[in-house]
């Protein structure tokens, strides 16, 4: 466990768990956000093929050091702009500074909650102020996709439930729509992956079943194509090979 600072109100001491390939490096990396339940071991297990790929990856505790456990119902009593995207970039400039990480080459992962975070991250608008490097990639799992990302600073894919009534798909395709809009430097830049009968928490390790009034759980063939994407995406913006 890596402990570091973030700035939001006031400085926190945030906490972290870092994966780190063998080797002096330096290596890409990637800044992973839990969702609203906190760092579950589907975040291990991605952290764990992330490693074996050749990637550093610290994961990131944003709930424990503001004494909370799950949020699920609740969720901006940690919130994902004003608190966890400084979190991200803290753990950012964390890596940055550790002589075995390319600091050119950190990426961000956020799931559900730390999805909806990622979506800030990569908007400039939202980090106004802020002396700030922008991640190189950035990756959303059935994130809460907001109205349109309007100054867009990385490269960004979406992974998502067709049937995800939790965060739905619709929310993201609009947010797409609305975002290409605004100019052809976004276009391209985002990528949508809508998985077919797919619900929340596709790539979860239990089968779907009610939680919070709903569906949450494992879709095999989602999960397996995700981690398809992901590498493929990841190697793509981050120069390692797939």
């Amino acid at each position: 466990m890596r402990n570091f600072t973030t700035v939001s109100k006031g400085t926190l001491e945030l906490r972290g768990v870092l994966y780190r390939p063998d080797g002096p490096g330096p290596f890409p990396a990637v800044v992973a956000l839990h969702g609203c339940r906190g760092i579950r071991p589907r975040l291990h297990q991605w952290a764990s093929t992330l490693h074996q790929w050749g990637y550093a990856v610290l994961l990131v505790d944003s709930l424990t050091p503001r004494g909370q456990t799950i949020i699920c119902n609740e969720g901006f009593r940690v919130d994902p702009q004003y608190a966890r995207m400084p979190d991200a970039y803290a753990a950012q400039a964390y890596l940055a500074r550790q002589p075995f990480v390319d600091p050119q080459r950190i990426g961000l992962m956020g799931w559900s909650h730390g999805g909806w975070t990622t979506l800030y991250a990569v908007d400039s608008i939202y980090l106004t102020g802020r002396h700030i490097t922008p991640f190189q990639a950035a990756i959303a799992f059935y994130p809460w996709c907001l109205p349109q990302l309007r100054q867009l600073n990385a490269p960004l894919l979406i992974l998502i439930g067709e049937a995800d009534d939790w965060t739905p798909a619709s929310r993201c395709q609009k947010m797409l729509r609305q975002t290409e809009q605004l100019g052809e430097q976004t276009v391209g830049r985002i990528t949508l992956r809508v998985c077919p009968g797919a619900h929340h928490a596709f790539d979860s390790f239990t089968p779907p079943s009610p939680y919070y009034g709903h569906t949450v759980g494992r879709h095999p063939e989602a999960a397996m194509q995700a981690e398809v994407e992901v590498k493929r995406f990841l190697a793509q913006h981050l120069a390692l090979k797939p």
